[in-house]
C-alpha cells in the first residue's frame, strides 16, 4: 500500500515536470529570439532544467518559499548597473514563469517602468508573468520557443 502511494506520487511529479517542458533551444536560437525582442542589447537569463522531479522541486520551492536560485538577484544587480532589457528562457516554461513571477513580486508597483522583459516560453504560462510585468510597469514581449 505504501509502495503504491510512493509510486503514485513519483509518477505525478514526473508527469507535472514533463508538462512544463518545451522545445530546447540552443544558444544561437536563444540569442536570435532575444534580438527579435530587443534590437538594443539585453541580458539573457536562463535556468537549467533538472528534469521532471528536479524542476518540480524547484518550482514548488519558488512558489512556497520564494527561493529562485539567485534569479531575482541577477535582475536587481543588472538594473542597478543600468540594464533596461531582459530576455528569460528555460526549456521548462513553467519553471521560468514561476521564477520570473517570484522575482517581479519583490518589486514595488510601477518600480520597473521602462524595463523590458522578453519571455521566451510556452504561451500557457505567460499570463501570470504578464500580470506581474504590468503591475511593476515593465514592458512585456513574447517569443514562442518553437518559432524559427
Amino acid at each position: 500500500m505504501i509502495t503504491k502511494s510512493i509510486l503514485s506520487v513519483g509518477l505525478a511529479l514526473l508527469i507535472s515536470g514533463c508538462a512544463g517542458s518545451t522545445h530546447r533551444l540552443n544558444e544561437q536560437e536563444i540569442l536570435k529570439k532575444s534580438i527579435d525582442c530587443f534590437s538594443k542589447g539585453s541580458v539573457i537569463l536562463t535556468t537549467v532544467s533538472r528534469g521532471g522531479i528536479g524542476d518540480a522541486m524547484a518550482i514548488s520551492s519558488a512558489k512556497s518559499l520564494g527561493t529562485d536560485g539567485g534569479f531575482f538577484d541577477s535582475i536587481e544587480q543588472s538594473i542597478e548597473k543600468g540594464t533596461r532589457n531582459f530576455s528569460v528562457y528555460s526549456s521548462n516554461s513553467e519553471k521560468i514563469s514561476v521564477y520570473l513571477i517570484n522575482a517581479l513580486s519583490k518589486f514595488q508597483d510601477n518600480e520597473l517602468s521602462g524595463v523590458g522583459f522578453c519571455y521566451i516560453g510556452d504561451i500557457e504560462y505567460k499570463d501570470g508573468v504578464l500580470k506581474e510585468v504590468n503591475r511593476v510597469g515593465a514592458i512585456f514581449k513574447y517569443q514562442k520557443p518553437t518559432d524559427k
